[in-house]
């Protein structure tokens, strides 16, 4: 008797490991991965020339019958299901099922509009976006998707005794609304003037959580003109151009060189990505201005630490910088109590623009 049970039980899972082969799912993301703006009208059934390609599947029987099939499909964000909680079924109009080794593809917008001429969908976008409370009242307040991972996911049944037939296949997008460029060393914003740098080849540092960005550099001289305004800076042609995938870059040696005396300017673009290529704007930090002392005029860590003294824009620093100007020098530079040198203090305005700490109070000894 016993035997007889586990040969029962051998051949029920090899049977249902063999149903879930029946069909394939490859999932396709055309427009990317990766957005920082996506709208609700990308869902809206009531327009789908506004609505991107943001995903496609194609279903394959890999059995060697025709088989009645749906697909069952999920839409989930930071783990909560989107979708209704009684599923959202599409349906295939053709009863028949797909024949072997046929394949069939269904995409976002055949589910948003059920406008396929192939399939039939048993749920609605506003069932989607008025799913859960806390997701509507996000797209409520920014009127657009809040930030997070959305999986989408696709598995198909047997219509006749609903059994799973295929694994379930699931494709990712990742939402980051962009946050504003903030430069933060070396310079000043135009308007003030310009601050000192030390070094040829300068580390030039900013904030924003973007993947990619466009550096411009502008020399300022009596070729330039008029440079009054950011707006003046921005129509000049960039003394050198690159492109970046971090918040910080060393100017390279090979670039053209910068020289004493010389006043330049910066200032960081970067595209925001949506489904739709056309939606693409460009953000811009401000421009920040600094000259190229001499080498002698001043000490190389004063100067330095005046920069990062004046992006504060505290009464404290302020008292600093004027004693630097009356002919006092850096001697040594604490933070928390433990030395750090002068190249640490970068990274502490990253952290500073990040939010990740907060300065009390800063003392001269």
């Amino acid at each position: 008797m016993k035997k007889i049970i586990l040969l029962t039980l051998f051949l029920w899972v090899v049977f249902g490991l063999f149903a879930l082969n029946e069909f394939s799912i490859n999932f396709v993301a055309p427009s990317g991965n990766n957005f920082n703006i996506f709208y609700p009208l990308y869902l809206n059934p009531d327009e789908p020339e506004n609505q991107p390609l943001i995903f496609s599947a194609t279903l394959t029987n890999t059995s060697d019958h025709s088989i009645p099939y749906y697909l069952e499909f999920e839409m989930i964000w930071r783990g909560n299901i989107l979708t209704p909680t009684d599923g959202c079924r599409i349906e295939p109009l053709n009863p028949a099922g797909l024949a072997p080794e046929a394949s069939i593809t269904v995409s976002n917008r055949d589910i948003i509009t059920n406008g396929s001429q192939l399939f039939n969908v048993d749920c609605k976008a506003d069932d989607i976006l008025s799913s859960n409370a806390e997701f509507e009242d996000l797209l409520l307040q920014t009127g657009r998707f809040p930030d997070g991972e959305y999986i989408f996911s696709l598995q198909a049944h047997n219509m006749e005794n609903d059994q799973a037939i295929s694994e379930k296949a699931t494709v990712s997008i990742t939402v980051t609304t962009p946050t504003p460029i903030s430069l933060i060393t070396p310079g000043n914003p135009v308007g003030m003037e310009p601050s000192v740098n030390y070094d040829l080849n300068p580390n030039f540092v900013w904030f924003s959580n973007l993947n990619e960005y466009t550096f411009k550099l502008f020399e300022l001289n009596e070729q330039t003109g008029n440079t009054q305004t950011q707006e003046d800076i921005e129509n000049l042609a960039p003394y050198y151009q690159q492109e970046v995938n971090t918040t910080s870059f060393t100017y390279p040696t090979s670039a053209p060189p910068l020289e004493y005396g010389n006043t330049y300017a910066w200032q960081v673009t970067a595209q925001i990505v949506s489904p739709l290529s056309s939606n693409e704007e460009e953000y811009k930090s401000n421009v920040y201005t600094f000259k190229i002392s001499g080498g002698e005029e001043a000490n190389p860590d004063d100067l330095l630490l005046i920069n990062f003294l004046r992006q504060l824009n505290s009464p404290s620093g302020e008292e600093a910088i004027n004693l630097f100007g009356n002919g006092y020098s850096l001697k040594s530079l604490k933070f928390n109590d433990a030395d750090i040198s002068v190249n640490d203090l970068n990274n502490i305005l990253l952290r500073l623009a990040n939010g990740e700490i907060h300065l009390k109070s800063i003392t001269i000894e």
